[in-house]
């Protein structure tokens, strides 16, 4: 079963994160477009859902796009599962603060990745 779910269209932050999480032997499934993880969300089982989400905030393409990241966080909080629920963003820019407003999730600022550690420790020690 998957734990572990990723989306940052930057090739280099989703590869980091994943490798972190698979170094640690955490199933991880992560992708580059938030429309193609949100059709793999919607097709899962609720009990099939990750544990833990790392979205990154704002995903470049279309308006489909962009929208995604906020899909998927419905989709999540729909299941109750937005206690580890993370945007990301490398700043908070105004965009930022009005999904935030709007959806009231937990963010993560890439460059402090101590969120992201402590959430893999918990899906490690199965305490998720």
């Amino acid at each position: 079963m998957t734990k572990l779910f990723i989306l940052d269209d930057t090739r280099s932050i989703r590869e980091a994160l994943e490798d972190v999480a698979r170094a640690v032997e955490i199933p991880v499934v992560a992708f580059e477009s938030g429309v193609k993880g949100l059709v793999y969300l919607r097709a899962l089982e609720a009990e099939e859902l990750p544990k833990a989400y790392f979205v990154d905030m704002k995903i470049v393409g279309g308006d489909e796009e962009l929208a995604s990241s906020e899909r998927i966080f419905d989709l999540v909080k729909e299941k109750g599962l937005v206690d580890r629920f993370y945007f990301m963003t490398a700043h908070l820019s105004s965009h930022d603060e009005k999904v935030i407003a709007r959806t009231g999730a937990q963010i993560m600022i890439k460059e402090r990745m101590d969120i992201f550690y402590r959430v893999i420790g918990e899906l490690r020690n199965n305490q998720l």
